[in-house]
């Protein structure tokens, strides 16, 4: 007998689920949890707060709701940046900065992504809306975890990105729908599983039709990007086009009539999608992105963006694959093709054509690109995101669009299914022989990764020539290094704790040598940490390999080589040249969450997982100095760089006076975090404001425990 009350068995676009003090508890679960791990740039002390005082403030955000007084707050910005290449150039007043451009020598190639951060109870409203429309939106796109692609090909499964985790029940039509766990932390689906299958999927179709195809004909796998994705989706149009697929799902599926939607759950919806920025970041806008104003689509740092986002394309998704086996004709009647499957993630769209061999590539590419664009119009059409005449809002990005034969496919270097191998093994129970072989793997994939770039600074070179060790792969370079990133940190510790560290080991090469085990571990360590460092330096955009490189080896001198390097372009060199206020914002995003993970968890791991001469006093000493000298410099640095270094600060139980930024808004909880590190006597005017307080006291006693002074000075509050 299930404990579950009957009525949060299956939820449904009502007011009254939407506004559920335990729905909302859920919804505010699965937000934390997914912000604690992906959006580190959060108000992460707005975090705990909402913790140790969740049932007044779910209450508080259930009467606004039910009351129709719901209005999200501010959208404040965070300028990420975005992939590129940096170098270090000989002669130049510059010591670091992004390559040039190749189509222009005089521009550097860099840009920023505008983040979103939202607070929690934001987040929490957002996606308690997902809950009401979870079952809904994943049934009418069908399962991922079908592994045979032609029986998925055969129920219109074609989206593979941003699903969320649900199991697969028969429902009264015969067809599966999804149910999707409500009552627990997780959202969405494991990136790794999900990217895997969308990777085999036009590989496995081309081998399919290959079999059957004619003499003369050719398969190709066409690549297209939509541009700009989030930022171009009406939202208007996602809150109709969400209201109508609710309406066909419990229609095609016979749902029960007590699933039937209510109109005050879409009047509340069109609330929470009224997201502004503020003000003073829409005023930066032409100064960091050279656009009058922000993006006005779904806010990249939502925790149920991904969700809201598949609902813009589901119909698009079936407009394509109502033309699948059919032949289309092309503005070349020699490139008319049959298109042959097609599936997305996110904003990557695959499709496998068939085509007369005498068509050349660039032709298709053209026509297959026409097809895609003209049904995206249409689609765009039919939901009112788009007028005729008008530019598309939508569209496809030229510039990334790639066709390959099947020839050159099968030619490929299946670095999917390497990986799979390797994850596969990691993920096992590996012996230490396992685990050198698994290293040495992982090396193999970065090096490779970073030929990748080598290759892709001569892209533009008319001579093929230049392109004839070009490796081919079937992942991006970013996402190579990434995994390679993270797993080498988890096998050499894996390994650290399999070694005998006093075991003597000859090294070949000086055959009069001998190191213990843990010496030549230790090494390994270091000379990896350097080389993931070494990697994020010529792509600042990902930090994860600059934190996987200081955790495993958190020395102080390989820090202050990171803090020089942020410091040239965050300190050192102020100008109001663009691309220098671009590059500046790009280090404050970096250095903000490099202090973000030093507070949380880089350097607190058990002290075996570390090499015996690493100094880590002195390594979050350096840290702190940096965080303090951010904090020094009244208003020049951005609201979540301040933030991280004041957190980092209370981390370590070093108090911080902040006045001189006492004023802004985002400052307010972190100077209530110093003033208890202080145990500062407090003038309190209202109970809100000692509640507040309390708060980040309690914070601070879970950091730094002291209990008989806040005991002293908790009872001194009072008098």
């Amino acid at each position: 007998m299930s404990i579950v009350d009957e009525k949060y068995e299956t939820l449904s676009p009502k007011k009254g689920y939407l506004t559920d003090p335990v729905v909302l508890a859920q919804a505010w679960k699965k937000a934390h949890t997914y912000i604690r791990r992906h959006n580190w740039y959060a108000d992460v002390l707005e975090l705990d707060i909402s913790t140790l005082n969740l049932e007044k403030k779910l209450s508080t955000w259930s009467d606004i709701l039910s009351n129709n007084e719901y209005k999200p707050d501010e959208l404040r910005l965070v300028p990420a940046p975005k992939t590129s290449t940096w170098v270090f150039p000989e002669n130049e007043n510059v010591l670091w900065r992004p390559m040039m451009k190749s189509d222009d020598p005089t521009k550097e190639d860099f840009s920023l992504r505008p983040l979103a951060h939202l607070n929690i109870r934001d987040q929490t409203v957002a996606t308690s809306v997902m809950l009401c429309l979870a079952n809904a939106i994943e049934t009418l796109q069908g399962p991922t975890e079908e592994m045979d692609f032609l029986k998925a090909q055969q129920r219109q499964i074609f989206n593979y990105g941003n699903r969320l985790q649900c199991r697969w029940e028969n429902g009264n039509n015969g067809k599966q729908i999804a149910i999707f766990g409500w009552g627990n932390s997780k959202c969405y689906r494991m990136y790794y599983e999900d990217y895997q299958q969308f990777l085999k999927r036009p590989k496995f179709m081309c081998l399919h039709y290959h079999s059957t195809e004619q003499r003369g004909r050719k398969l190709y796998v066409i690549t297209l990007d939509l541009k700009k994705f989030y930022d171009r989706v009406d939202r208007k149009a996602l809150i109709n086009e969400t209201k109508k697929l609710y309406r066909k799902y419990t229609k095609e599926y016979r749902m029960d009539n007590s699933l039937t939607d209510d109109e005050s759950f879409w009047t509340i919806m069109n609330n929470v999608f009224s997201w502004k920025w503020n003000q003073k970041d829409e005023d930066q806008s032409k100064e960091i992105f050279n656009t009058e104003k922000l993006p006005e689509g779904i806010p990249q740092g939502l925790v149920a963006g991904g969700f809201f986002a598949n609902i813009y394309m589901i119909e698009f998704d079936q407009k394509i694959g109502s033309h699948l086996h059919t032949e289309l004709q092309s503005q070349d009647s020699e490139c008319n093709f049959i298109l042959r499957d097609y599936c997305r993630y996110v904003d990557d769209i695959r499709i496998v054509v068939e085509a007369n061999e005498k068509c050349s590539p660039e032709s298709l590419k053209e026509g297959v690109s026409q097809f895609v664009r003209n049904l995206l119009k249409q689609h765009l059409l039919s939901i009112n995101a788009y007028k005729e005449n008008e530019e598309l809002n939508l569209d496809i990005n030229k510039g990334k669009t790639k066709i390959q034969s099947f020839q050159e496919i099968s030619s490929q270097n299946d670095l999917s299914a390497r990986m799979s191998m390797i994850q596969g093994m990691v993920s096992g129970t590996p012996d230490i022989d396992s685990l050198k072989q698994v290293i040495g793997d992982l090396d193999s994939l970065l090096q490779l990764s970073e030929q990748l770039n080598d290759f892709s600074q001569n892209s533009s070179n008319m001579l093929a020539l230049s392109r004839i060790a070009t490796p081919k792969i079937d992942v991006k370079s970013d996402t190579l290094k990434r995994f390679a990133a993270k797993r080498l940190v988890d096998v050499l510790r894996m390994q650290k704790g399999m070694t005998v560290s006093d075991e003597n080991v000859v090294v070949i090469e000086q055959q009069s040598l001998k190191r213990t085990a843990d010496e030549l571990i230790d090494h390994d360590f270091e000379f990896y940490a350097r080389k993931l460092v070494a990697n994020w330096a010529r792509n600042p955009s990902l930090s994860s390999l600059l934190k996987f490189g200081l955790d495993l080896y958190p020395d102080p001198s390989l820090l202050n080589m990171v803090l020089d390097a942020l410091s040239s372009k965050l300190v050192k060199y102020p100008s109001n040249h663009t691309n220098t206020i671009q590059q500046k914002l790009a280090m404050a995003y970096i250095a903000a969450d490099l202090l973000c993970s030093c507070s949380v968890w880089i350097g607190y791991h058990p002290k075996h997982y570390y090499q015996k001469d690493v100094d880590l006093e002195s390594f979050r000493e350096i840290l702190a100095l940096f965080a303090r000298n951010i904090l020094d410099k009244t208003g020049e640095f951005p609201w979540y760089l301040n933030q991280q270094a004041a957190l980092y600060l209370a981390s370590l139980g070093q108090p911080y006076t902040i006045t001189n930024i006492a004023g802004h808004k985002e400052m307010r909880h972190y100077t209530s975090l110093h003033q208890s590190l202080h145990y500062e006597t407090v003038n309190i005017t209202n109970v809100n404001m000692l509640e507040e307080y309390l708060v980040t006291a309690l914070v601070i006693q879970q950091l730094n425990p002291e209990p008989a002074r806040f005991a002293l000075w908790f009872s001194g509050l009072f008098v």
